[in-house]
């Protein structure tokens, strides 16, 4: 194909250069499969034009335009349902997508992507097999595909631009200082009159390590101005340049000139109506009626939220044949050339124009048109009302549901009673209290005892299960961390969570986890997560990806990943530095010998050891050694040297010339070891080091590094002090531990050894994935830890009262069904009248407190089955349910039965079969049991697994024998035959329940997700065991604390 200008109006070009560099082999075999012409080179070079009036022609008129994410349908649910996973990376930006294949998406699910896209900024799709006619036609779908003037494109394919940063390279010489590729931040195509919206690149060859994009969030980019700001910016604007420079054909000595447009630098989505910030510090100019420094001021201040906000931003690391498809209306952009050139590395790009940008005054955010704003920030803008009107029509239930919804659960019996009854059974109960305290205070001898007693059992009193949540940020509004932000109130706030990757998390962490988390996203700032991986012996892969999944699963996304070993060369430096100031000495003593000089735990006096006394150029010399591997492990150790006369916070009057004791009481000042020898490769850096720092120099030293806003410890305090580097705020709170389980790494690992539980995620260990496959809502966990505030102690909880905040949050987020976990067969006799024979219809509601959870439908049989527990053989006055002669209310069902006669097993004695009656002629029943249909009717059999306490006492850890001893052989109970409504279905379908925190969507969750509350036995969520041929659901909670039935 000889060289020509994209418009062949254009004379006056310069001839194109003939490029001779060799394709990357998976490149040439993607173009060769896909039919291009290699034959006269690649790629092919347009001819370029010289001036600038000529370029001002191209595409220089307004275009009529159609955004295809405007006309999709908002739930997106033709493109997501065919996906066989969807994954946001990001809170703000960036999603991933498996299991489609781009070639295939039909008209539908191409609007809805544009509209994800719109939404989510940037999408990513891997193992794409795509050729770039096939890319062209989806760029051609979402507008007119941009043919560049000047970008080298895939041969017969205009608008199929190439992406080869070693082709650039032979144009502009690359190197470390000064990076080849697109390694700036910027916009695609701001100079176009209708610039670009989106663009899809996609990468056939890729370096193994190295060459990732980011992507920054325009909607959020905006959200991080103060509304003052936003107030100078809005409705301003700016002057957007080309990339490429042409000359002035009036004057073509002047040197080069670029294409210059006018648009807003804030714009609207057409697809969303969502505000973007819109520049971009490569190729925005100057705004508009400003002089240049004011303009300056202005742009640089813009270009810095963009770039340096990591919580805005999206890191994506690419793999071989991945798509990835972005909107430039509400990005920016930025291609690392980390790799160096080094490895090869190829793609090919289309854009799609867009609409004229454009600004609405009225248009609102991002997170204000989600609902998201707290309420600082709604009355920061002026806010008297949501957004959005989250209110549902009113539901017009049947005279049936409306009396079932009057219904109440009586906590002492576990039954469903009418709202008569329950007040007379509660004023009874009362009475019969009241009759017991007085027998008590009249017994006591004190009268100021009798005055405590209704005092005391006041205090003791639990709060309603319908109280209201409170509010989910209020630990950070009072309180402990309140004031720890008065102290330094810096911004933006840097927080890190620093697990040690050798272990699976347990419920203390997710305290640590929402607290740092949690006070950084408070406070608008960023939460890293960084892997203290210090200790090769004990971490694997497992542990790193299930910390992070648990954070994701809370509903957090770290700001950044980082690993402490990425500072090793850094921290060793600092070692060295430290002995050189005589505050380290390498320590040869046994571990019986350094107990011994902190007291030998019998609190004695302590003191140091007599390598205390060495001199600097021995130490380092000793220390260089163990880095050489003179010394095996446990043979030597850098230790600090803790100078207590630095240590500004004790109030222990110090001798500073005695070197040889340890007088401060803290523990974290009794020179800790620094580095230990480990034999052992490090999964990161392999075999470079054989000595590797602890968590007491590593910690504090990368908190350093990385401007993390507060420390915990005061030996931290002491180190940073020492070695003169920044120091964050030293702060420490108390930590969370739960009594009655054990929650230590080397105690469950003997129970999961010894097959006491099932493994590391047994639901009834309190580790997080065992606490997440028991069902427990990751939004009920925040709840709890909101609810116990942060302070200085350490806090120890008993089980009960964490069942009571799971119990409180589940009874307001879930939805109701009915399940018998011993189901025994009911036949209703002379019935035919009232019960088809396919069964009768009838409308349920999930929850009759809350008509806007919705309703299913269930079939009410001549055979249903109710729980064993709900029929005894011979009646009693006391027992209000099912037995001869008795009637009892049926869930839902159109009439209550009466028992009349049963059929028991002569083998077990148990009762196999009732018959009952339609009990026509009583009005109201005291008590209404579930019921379920048989399966022929859309119910479902299931495996119903009930958790009690894994220990017998509160403290296993003391139990005589060793905690072991105090297994509760009753700790889990199987009932293999249980019985599950039709209704069960839509649950499932509609899952997670609720949708909070890491389950915020719909799909977005597990199995364990699929929670709801069987009426009048438990809470229960579905099991990882579950299979479509078998359900399997763990009962989260009961239904109040001591879970029986009288």
């Amino acid at each position: 194909m000889a060289p020509a200008p994209i418009d062949p109006a254009i004379v006056d070009v310069a001839a194109p250069r003939k490029d001779t560099l060799g394709l990357p082999k998976t490149a040439e075999q993607r173009l060769t499969k896909a039919g291009i012409d290699l034959s006269q080179g690649y790629p092919y070079r347009p001819s370029r034009p010289l001036y600038l009036d000529d370029v001002y022609k191209i595409r220089g008129e307004d275009r009529a335009y159609e955004d295809a994410g405007a006309r999709a349908d908002k739930s997106k649910n033709s493109l997501l349902s065919a996906a066989t996973k969807v994954t946001d990376l990001t809170n703000y930006i960036g999603t991933e997508i498996e299991g489609l294949q781009l070639k295939d998406l039909t008209d539908q699910q191409r609007d809805e992507l544009a509209l994800l896209i719109a939404e989510r900024s940037v999408v990513f799709f891997r193992n794409q097999d795509l050729t770039p006619q096939q890319q062209h036609d989806l760029g051609k779908y979402y507008g007119e595909v941009e043919v560049h003037p000047q970008v080298p494109q895939v041969p017969g394919l205009p608008g199929v631009s190439v992406m080869w940063p070693d082709l650039q390279a032979t144009e502009r010489q690359a190197n470390f200082r000064n990076p080849g590729g697109a390694s700036r931040w910027h916009t695609d195509l701001v100079h176009e009159n209708q610039p670009a919206g989106i663009t899809h690149l996609h990468n056939d060859t890729v370096p193994p390590t190295g060459g990732d994009t980011l992507w920054a969030s325009g909607y959020a980019a905006y959200e991080k101005l103060s509304p003052e700001f936003r107030k100078i910016i809005d409705g301003r604007q700016a002057v957007y340049r080309s990339a490429h420079p042409y000359l002035d054909r009036a004057n073509p000595e002047a040197g080069p000139k670029y294409i210059e447009r006018i648009h807003p630098i804030v714009r609207v989505h057409p697809a969303t109506g969502w505000k973007s910030l819109w520049v971009n510090r490569a190729m925005t100019d100057r705004i508009v009626g400003l002089d240049k420094a004011e303009s300056d001021v202005i742009l640089n201040y813009l270009y810095d939220v963009y770039e340096q906000n990591v919580d805005i931003q999206v890191r994506f690391k690419w793999t071989a044949n991945t798509s990835a498809i972005w909107d430039n209306r509400i990005t920016i952009h930025n291609a690392s050339w980390d790799y160096g050139g080094r490895h090869p590395r190829h793609g090919t790009r289309v854009t799609s124009l867009a609409e004229k940008p454009f600004f609405k005054a009225d248009a609102p955010t991002r997170r204000e048109a989600l609902g998201q704003l707290d309420q600082s920030e709604k009355k920061e803008l002026g806010l008297t009302k949501d957004i959005k009107d989250f209110s549902l029509p009113n539901i017009n239930m049947s005279e049936l549901v409306e009396s079932t919804a009057k219904l109440q659960l009586d906590e002492e019996t576990g039954e469903m009673v009418s709202k008569g009854e329950l007040k007379k059974r509660l004023k009874k109960r009362e009475k019969a209290a009241a009759t017991a305290k007085a027998r008590e205070a009249k017994a006591a001898a004190a009268p100021a005892e009798k005055e405590a007693a209704p005092k005391v059992a006041k205090a003791a009193a639990a709060p309603a299960n319908d109280e209201p949540a409170i509010d989910p940020q209020n630990m950070f509004k009072v309180g402990f961390l309140e004031d720890v932000f008065k102290i330094r109130p810096m911004k933006p706030v840097r927080t890190r969570f620093p697990p040690e990757p050798n272990g699976f998390l347990h419920i203390g962490h997710a305290k640590a986890i929402a607290v740092n988390f949690g006070f950084a996203k408070y406070h608008g700032g960023s939460c890293n997560l960084r892997y203290d991986d210090t200790n090769p012996e004990s971490e694997e892969q497992v542990y790193f990806d299930a910390i992070l999944e648990m954070i994701k699963w809370l509903g957090f996304n770290p700001s950044g990943i980082t690993y402490s070993s990425d500072n090793f060369d850094k921290l060793y430096a600092h070692a060295e530095k430290l002995i050189g100031l005589g505050k380290a000495y390498v320590c040869l003593c046994s571990d019986a010998e350094i107990k011994d000089q902190r007291g030998g735990g019998e609190g004695r006096p302590r003191y140091r050891c007599k390598h205390a006394e060495q001199t600097a150029e021995y130490n380092l010399t000793e220390f260089r050694a163990m880095r050489d591997g003179k010394y095996k492990p446990q043979q030597a150790f850098l230790r600090m040297k803790q100078d207590q006369s630095m240590y500004r916070n004790t109030d222990v009057e110090m001798d500073p010339t005695n070197n040889s004791s340890i007088t401060d009481g803290n523990p974290q000042m009794w020179d800790l070891a620094a580095y230990r020898v480990l034999e052992k490769p490090h999964f990161r850096t392999g075999d470079k080091w054989k000595i590797y720092p602890t968590y007491d120099f590593t910690h504090c030293l990368c908190d350093s590094y990385e401007g993390i806003f507060v420390l915990s410890r005061v030996s931290y305090e002491w180190l940073n002090t020492s070695l003169g580097v920044y120091e964050p705020m030293q702060r420490e709170y108390g930590r969370l531990s739960i009594a009655g389980t054990v929650l230590s790494k080397r105690k469950i690992l003997k129970m999961v050894e010894t097959g006491i539980v099932r493994g590391w995620n047994d639901p009834r260990l309190y580790t997080l994935i065992g606490i997440k496959r028991r069902g427990v809502p990751p939004g009920a966990i925040l709840e709890f830890v909101n609810e116990l505030g942060v302070t200085t102690a350490n806090t120890v909880i008993d089980i009960r009262r964490f069942e009571f905040a799971i119990r409180k949050y589940l009874e307001r987020t879930v939805p109701r069904l009915m399940l018998v976990l011993d189901p025994v067969r009911v036949v209703i006799d002379d019935a035919d009248g009232d019960i088809a024979a396919e069964g009768t219809p009838l409308t349920v509601p999930f929850n009759p407190k809350d008509a806007s959870v919705g309703s299913h439908e269930v079939k009410f049989a001549r055979t249903i089955y109710i729980d064993r527990n709900d029929f005894r053989e011979e009646a009693d006055k006391n027992f209000f349910r099912l037995a001869p002669g008795k009637s009892v209310g049926l869930l839902n069902a159109p009439f209550p039965i009466r028992a009349v006669s049963f059929t028991k097993d002569e083998t077990t004695g148990k009762v196999t079969e009732i018959r009952a009656v339609p009990d026509r002629e009583s009005k109201k029943q005291k008590t209404y049991i579930q019921w379920v249909a048989p399966v022929e009717f859309g119910s479902h059999r299931a495996e119903v697994r009930v958790y009690n306490s894994l220990f017998k006492s509160d403290n296993p850890n003391d139990a005589e024998g060793g905690f072991l001893n105090d297994i509760n052989p009753d700790s889990e109970v199987v009932y293999p035959d249980a019985l599950i409504e039709s209704g069960f279905d839509e649950v499932k379908r509609r899952a997670p329940w609720p949708e909070a925190a890491g389950e915020s969507e719909l799909g977005k969750g597990g199995p364990e997700s699929v929670r709801f509350q069987g009426i009048r036995v438990a809470y229960f969520a579905e099991d990882s065991d579950s299979t479509p041929e078998k359900i399997i659901l763990n009962r989260i909670v009961a239904l109040k604390e001591d879970g029986g039935k009288k």
